[in-house]
């Protein structure tokens, strides 16, 4: 499942999707003509946690539009709530806005149940992320400055900043953006690593993209990605809203591989083990980027811009996007949030030691009974294989860039379902136009 939210009506547009095609399912307005700043998907896609300018979240059915909310609440009132982030078992709800603390909820007691401080009085909270465990929330904002709180502990574990010196300028000669002068970027879109979980990305309103080791609390690789257009217009129209750039997602099968979306209206592809090079560059000419995502099984790319639209590439062949949706007609498009269920979806809240017993009719919306676990594939298996996308690179892209996409992630395989794509053989002989940029 997808969905993206903007301001204005409607607020969340839902999608299904199913082996390779998105299909919109439904439209929510729970805030009316206000429309949404922030939607997330629960972890087994039977809740929508989506919040407005006016500071209320509020949690839904995907696929009800004319029914009211299973629960809502008010972190700060008349605040706005700029990001949201389900814990692993979606019990907890992390909420991150123009307020200075990282408020959690308890969705089951339904009350707040952690007030994380650490950023500055005057910050806005752009960016708030579980880690894979559920045991430390990231965030980030207007400041540049990233935390990660212990949720259990309520103590910053680590604070990152960029680092200038070591950044590494991939952008145009021309580009009027420059690594060693620039200010410190507000922060656009935190994600950890779904295969490393120390490992975070941090992409930045003015081009910069960051991939931070929370172990080591240093970064890793730091580097302007996206040429930041200076005295232009925001295609958010100014205000609060202004300067919603910055957009990073993992590849879910391939530790190193990773996309960016920035002002500049391009996608680039990258292995952040060699961040001198850009594997891939797509311009859709679609507007600005604002959100990016991989898709389920790696193969596929979305994305949101400024002008409203969501596109879809198949990065098998590249030449244009395979779907493009204008559900949100010409709003920005603010977040987005895919979620596919998969076989360890955690089936029990942080340190309960069972599963949940919930008693009312809103709990029970939030419980992982229902997960069906028989048909989701594994994913070492050959459909995933990111060799099939390899192969069709041009030639000329520097084979140290890409030997990391060669390296499967999980080696073993429990079986082969008898509708399972084609062998990568199959996938090399199909795709031939994934080339480098000229």
């Amino acid at each position: 499942m997808l969905a993206t939210s903007a301001l204005g009506s409607p607020g969340v547009c839902v999608y299904k999707w199913d082996n390779g095609n998105l299909q919109a399912t439904s439209q929510l307005q729970h805030f009316g003509d206000a429309g949404s700043t922030a939607v997330v998907i629960n972890c087994n896609n039977q809740v929508i946690a989506s919040a407005c300018e006016s500071g209320e979240v509020k949690l839904c059915l995907p696929d009800e539009t004319g029914r009211g909310s299973l629960f809502e609440f008010t972190p700060v009132r008349d605040r706005e709530v700029r990001s949201l982030s389900f814990d692993p078992s979606s019990r907890y709800l992390g909420c991150g806005g123009d307020f200075e603390h990282v408020m959690i909820w308890d969705l089951k007691k339904k009350k707040k149940v952690r007030e994380l401080k650490g950023h500055l009085l005057t910050e806005s909270i752009s960016s708030v992320c579980f880690s894979k465990d559920g045991q430390n929330i990231a965030s980030g904002g207007s400041s540049g400055t990233i935390l990660i709180h212990s949720v259990r502990e309520r103590n910053i574990s680590s604070r990152l900043q960029q680092v200038k010196k070591n950044t590494i300028n991939t952008t145009s000669p021309t580009s009027s953006s420059s690594s060693m002068t620039q200010m410190a970027s507000s922060l656009g879109q935190l994600t950890f690593n779904p295969i490393r979980p120390n490992i975070l990305g941090a992409a930045y309103t003015k081009g910069e993209v960051v991939i931070y080791d929370t172990q080591t609390n240093s970064s890793i690789c730091e580097y302007n990605f996206h040429d930041h257009i200076n005295n232009k217009t925001s295609d958010f129209g100014g205000g609060v809203h202004s300067g919603r750039y910055g957009a990073i997602s993992f590849s879910p099968i391939n530790q190193k591989f990773l996309v960016s979306g920035g002002e500049d209206g391009k996608l680039i592809f990258a292995d952040y083990e060699f961040p001198n090079k850009i594997v891939k560059e797509l311009n859709p000419g679609l507007g600005s980027i604002t959100v990016t995502q991989f898709m389920g099984d790696g193969i596929y790319v979305s994305g949101g811009t400024s002008k409203g639209v969501l596109f879809v590439y198949d990065l098998r062949n590249t030449s244009q996007p395979v779907q493009m949706f204008r559900d949100h007609a010409s709003l920005p498009i603010n977040s987005m949030h895919f979620h596919e269920i998969s076989p360890d979806t955690l089936l029990t809240a942080p340190g309960s030691g069972s599963k949940q017993s919930p008693t009312d009719s809103t709990s029970s919306r939030l419980s992982m009974n229902s997960i069906d676990q028989s048909d989701r594939l594994s994913l070492g298996s050959e459909r995933f294989s990111l060799s099939s996308i390899r192969s069709s690179f041009n030639q000329d892209v520097d084979r140290a860039s890409l030997s990391s996409l060669q390296q499967p992630i999980q080696q073993q395989q429990t079986h082969q379902s008898p509708a399972a794509a084609p062998p990568s053989s199959s996938l090399l002989q199909q795709s031939s136009s994934f080339v480098s940029p000229q």
